[in-house]
């Protein structure tokens, strides 16, 4: 009966050493565990700055980009009314017709005529670079918005990688201990 006792005393202390060693085993785990949660947690927090960051950049570039793009085309707006009122006078005075002036001119004054003409030119090459202006900042536009939406994607894609790789270290850990 003694002998009985002694080997399930033995067995019992050999059961309670495994048991006390996989103890150790799983607090250094855990241990691992939360500072690895820590690093992942202050990383997470320093994307999200960074990207809310960017993505704040980038906003007001928009917005600044969409106010010059609303200003270029207030001008062409103004700038193709103009031009439109110049064709009218350029018809007018070749056709001989003066009376835009409010006050009537002799049909021989040829200097007028070509002052319109010259006026009228300028004011098309001015149009066709505001126009060309406006094209371009609504592609920077257009840029920038994609930029945005590629960096919301990143910073998504960043976060689910993120739990995917804690789960995935987690349970090769746990797979290797056992």
């Amino acid at each position: 009966m003694e002998r009985e006792l002694q080997e399930r005393f033995q067995t019992e202390q050999a059961s309670h050493l495994k048991i006390a060693h996989e103890k150790q085993h799983l607090e250094r785990v855990c241990a691992e565990l939360r500072e690895e949660n820590s690093i992942l947690n202050l990383e997470g927090r320093k994307v999200k700055d960074t990207v809310r960051e960017e993505m704040s950049k980038q906003e007001r570039e928009i917005e600044k980009l969409k106010k010059t793009n609303d200003e270029y085309r207030e001008i062409v707006h103004n700038l193709s009314a103009e031009m439109e009122r110049l064709k009218r006078v350029n018809k007018s005075v070749k056709n001989g017709d003066f009376s835009y002036l409010g006050e009537p001119v002799e049909k021989s004054d040829e200097t007028t005529g070509q002052d319109v003409m010259s006026a009228s030119d300028k004011l098309e090459v001015e149009l066709a670079k505001c126009k060309l202006d406006l094209v371009e900042s609504q592609c920077k536009v257009q840029e920038l918005e994609h930029s945005l939406g590629e960096n919301v994607r990143e910073m998504n894609g960043l976060k689910n990688r993120s739990w995917l790789s804690r789960f995935n270290s987690t349970s090769s850990r746990n797979n290797s201990g056992d």
